[in-house]
């Protein structure tokens, strides 16, 4: 189904999608998802395909974007605790944008924890991070500063659904469940 937020969070995700520009953003993250991952997009994108043809409840937050999901962290200073988008396919890429009046190169990092890296990304700069597998974060801003994050994700458990025929894997004969597997 498509997600709902509470009354209020839902009133400004729609005012939000239903603003061009930020169906450029997310259309300018799944560009850039096709050119550096083409193969990995174009599963994301048929998967998608043939949830939305099999309910046609279901809309896509972008016509242009492949992910199904879409996360405004609107600040004004975003910032986290590590951690694995653990529900994400594992194997699959989260577009992280930045946005906002920071000093990246002082605040506002991202932090792999497990490949022990700081990544500097400037505001506008969008990165993919496989989420579900890499623990990661970002650091706190300077005061005065604001930071924002536009993310876009799909959740493991559609490509599973897709896969197994629109069913759980529960409901399949042991022999069907080895050969998705």
């Amino acid at each position: 189904m498509n997600l709902t937020n509470n009354p209020n969070v839902q009133h400004v995700v729609e005012g939000l999608l239903a603003d061009e520009r930020i169906h450029r953003v997310l259309n300018f993250a799944n560009g850039v998802f096709k050119l550096y991952a083409p193969n990995l997009h174009d599963y994301y994108e048929a998967t998608l395909q043939r949830l939305c043809e099999s309910d046609t409840s279901l809309e896509r937050n972008s016509a242009g974007s492949c992910f199904t999901a879409v996360t405004f962290n609107l600040g004004p200073q975003t910032a986290t605790h590590p951690y694995l988008d653990h529900m994400n396919l594992p194997w699959g890429w989260c577009s992280v944008m930045a946005h906002g009046d920071f000093d990246h190169r002082r605040s506002g990092q991202v932090v792999l924890w497990n490949l022990k890296k700081v990544i500097e990304v400037p505001p506008g700069a969008t990165i993919f991070i496989p989420s579900a597998v890499i623990e990661h974060s970002n650091l706190a801003l300077q005061p005065g500063e604001q930071h924002l994050f536009i993310m876009q994700y799909t959740a493991g458990a559609l490509f599973r659904w897709v896969e197994s025929g629109f069913c759980h894997l529960s409901d399949l004969s042991k022999d069907d469940q080895e050969e998705i597997d």
